[in-house]
């Protein structure tokens, strides 16, 4: 008689749930955070770039799947939301709530860097740069400190060769300019290809045109001038993208024209002295920031800057579009509608 008995055990390991996950988690942050508040201590979590996520709706799924680890004593969590979050935050008491309601204690708006903050800043990581470079900086970047300090070091780039050979603001200047077009040319025209494949012939070409006219010495107003002169119509997103880049252009060509060699101190006193003049220097950074929210209102600031500075303008004409006999006003670009697409109606004409 004979008898066989065999025995065997396998081990397979289990993700865990999100629920587990979310708990563990807890318990370990509240841990931490208990012997941080026994020495007198917080805990802070940052949670960075929510802002970057593709749209509103997108960023508010995400702030649902992560807010359960929220509402832990002695933790607090510093987010990073984009204005459209601030918009709905500040909404709350409306017969309307999402998640960005329900998951916030407190909203505070970081605005951009005023040119005193950019100066101090600037002071603090470049030795010997002068008022009209800190200014140059401040006005290209929008007053966003990242982007200030890049700019800086485009700055110190151009300026870089023999003492002797020293190149003047004006240069300078232009040659940033000149960079920050040259990455536009190249963002759009990927973009292009994104917006309407096959069907963006008209505006390829003007980006090569106005790749042409990058050289030395040349104002960047051509450039304007070349994007926002067309003929026939456009897919609407095209139309979008040729307008957003004509702007871009038209605030550049406008740093280019103000920072010359020509810039003499009182002017510069002038440009930083009054925040609220139409002339000054924190106009300019808001037509360069509007370029992020609304091309037709940084086009009108950046307008209205040039008049104070009596340089030359580009007007656009305000149209009124019948859309299935509705009244469209679009203001200071118009568009006609024909089948989804659009024609854009420009004023070609320099104004002073």
């Amino acid at each position: 008689m004979e008898g066989q008995r065999s025995r065997s055990i396998a081990r397979a390991e289990q993700p865990l749930s999100y629920p587990e996950i979310v708990d563990d988690f807890r318990r370990f942050a509240q841990a931490v955070a208990e012997e941080a508040n026994r020495r007198g201590d917080r805990v802070f979590i940052g949670v960075d770039e929510l802002d970057k996520i593709g749209t509103p709706d997108q960023a508010e799924r995400f702030l649902n799947e992560i807010k359960g680890i929220f509402g832990i004593p002695h933790v607090y969590f510093m987010v990073s939301v984009s204005d459209d979050a601030l918009t709905s935050f500040e909404r709350r008491g409306l017969p309307l709530r999402n998640a960005f309601d329900s998951s916030f204690d407190e909203m505070i708006h970081v605005r951009p860097l005023t040119y005193a903050e950019s100066r101090r800043l600037l002071y603090r990581r470049v030795i010997g740069l002068t008022e009209p470079y800190v200014a140059l900086c401040h006005c290209l970047s929008g007053g966003l400190a990242r982007d200030l300090i890049r700019t800086a070091r485009q700055v110190v780039r151009a300026a870089a060769g023999p003492a002797e050979h020293a190149p003047t603001l004006g240069v300078i200047s232009a040659a940033v300019v000149r960079d920050e077009i040259r990455r536009k040319l190249t963002a759009i025209t990927q973009a292009i290809r994104e917006a309407a494949p096959g069907d963006v012939m008209d505006l390829q070409l003007t980006v090569h045109a106005c790749a042409r006219h990058l050289t030395p010495g040349q104002a960047v107003l051509t450039i304007v001038d070349t994007m926002i002169r067309v003929d026939g119509e456009e897919p609407v997103a095209v139309a979008r993208l040729r307008t957003e880049f004509a702007a871009f252009a038209y605030f550049c060509a406008t740093v280019q024209e103000t920072f010359t060699d020509e810039l003499g101190s009182e002017r510069m006193i002038e440009a930083t002295g009054s925040s609220g003049d139409p002339g000054s220097f924190e106009a300019l950074v808001a037509a360069r920031n509007a370029l992020a929210l609304d091309t037709f209102l940084s086009w009108r600031l950046t307008t209205e800057f040039r008049k104070q500075w009596h340089l030359e303008t580009r007007e656009l004409i305000k149209v009124t579009a019948d859309t299935r006999h509705a009244d469209l006003h679009r203001s200071s670009l118009g568009y006609k509608h024909h089948g989804g697409r659009l024609t854009s109606l420009w004023q070609g004409g320099a104004s002073r």
